[in-house]
């Protein structure tokens, strides 16, 4: 082969060679950098976690305070690109925020994104609602109103989902233990640790009715609630505390003759700010699909999963007198003095401002916060 030739044949292959590598390069440029949806959410948190650095001052101050900032303050602050240039996609409309809440002084940043039908961002609440069976007639979710919840501006009760049943899919891996979800709402997820705290009195002061120390009927200054609150740090990994959220507790006595289970009397009496508690006796009562458990009978422990949960105090006080209060014994309900040693199951509230989640609720496939 002559020299021209092979002359031709070099030119030609890097010729070949560098256009290759431009269209490599440019496919890259125009698609390959393209951000899924779930990571332009993470680049709007950390976004915003740089806005209040610059911008503390706007930062929410009391605890389960609020603040939203938009993309477009974020944008135009150049503390990230544009939603269609990280996503490569000018065709679809997308808008998209920022809720920081101020977590009892530590402060979650959580995105939302909405880009119609194309995407939108799910929290832990939509995630419950799309894998777990909602129902009207058997274990799963059922949609009821939230005593222990502000009413609505209109004065009707704002609303809440309960799982309900023997066996609904509500089991979930929690700070390296088992739980099991008792309800949510558009804010915050009640879960239920499946280990009873053994070995504890509702109340052992001195009370004056008795002459002795056979406790007082009023969680509020209880026993029950002085441990939990104490014990807090040891039944909620330090790691998992982001994730807590304050929570009412409905704390009043409930009438020996009630027969309702729609929390009316354990609602009169409400703490507020909570960060664990436990069960109060309506929740017991409203989780079992028996229709006759509306008294102290064994029945209420019929088709109800909470009933599983042996031998444990509910935070609800009798008005029998002022010392004794409801128990769960073999899933009956009973009452007891409250200087008797039982088992105590905490409750704790998690924020549902959360996408990272995983599983169906099975007890051998809990939801889990991934990476948590």
């Amino acid at each position: 082969m002559d020299r021209s030739k092979l002359y031709k044949i070099i030119i030609i292959t890097v010729v070949v060679i560098l256009l290759v590598i431009g269209l490599c390069v440019a496919y890259y440029f125009i698609f390959g950098n393209k951000k899924s949806y779930s990571a332009i959410e993470t680049i709007m948190e950390n976004a915003a976690e740089s806005y209040y650095d610059d911008h503390a001052e706007e930062l929410p101050t009391e605890a389960g305070a609020t603040v939203i900032i938009s993309v477009d303050t974020l944008v135009s602050g150049k503390y990230m690109d544009s939603i269609a240039t990280l996503s490569k996609d000018e065709k679809t409309s997308c808008t998209g925020e920022v809720r920081v809440m101020n977590n009892s002084g530590k402060y979650q940043y959580v995105a939302n994104i909405d880009c119609g039908d194309t995407y939108q961002t799910k929290n832990f609440k939509d995630y419950i609602l799309e894998n777990s069976k909602q129902v009207y007639d058997g274990s799963g979710i059922y949609e009821m109103d939230d005593p222990s919840a502000p009413a609505n501006a209109d004065g009707t009760l704002a609303k809440k989902w309960v799982f309900k049943g023997e066996n609904p899919m509500n089991y979930m891996e929690f700070s390296g233990a088992t739980w099991r979800i008792v309800s949510f709402n558009e804010d915050s997820v009640e879960l239920i640790y499946t280990s009873a705290i053994y070995n504890n009195e509702f109340d052992d002061r001195f009370n004056t009715d008795t002459n002795a120390n056979d406790g007082i009927n009023n969680y509020s200054l209880s026993r029950m609630r002085e441990y939990l609150n104490q014990n807090y740090s040891k039944i909620v990994d330090k790691d998992y505390q982001d994730y807590v959220v304050p929570h009412t507790v409905c704390a009043g006595i409930r009438p020996f003759n009630d027969l309702s289970v729609d929390g009316s009397s354990e609602c009169a009496t409400k703490i507020t700010g909570e960060l664990i508690s436990s069960v109060p006796l309506y929740e017991y009562m409203r989780a079992s699909l028996d229709s006759n458990c509306t008294s102290l009978n064994s029945t209420c422990a019929n088709y109800n999963y909470l009933s599983k949960l042996r031998n444990f105090w509910t935070i609800t006080a009798s008005d029998i007198n002022s010392h004794t209060g409801f128990i769960v014994e073999r899933g009956a309900i009973e009452y007891y003095e409250l200087s008797y040693a039982y088992g105590i199951y905490p409750i704790v509230y998690i924020t549902t401002n959360i996408s990272n989640v995983s599983g169906t609720g099975a007890s051998d496939d809990p939801f889990v916060i991934n990476n948590a």
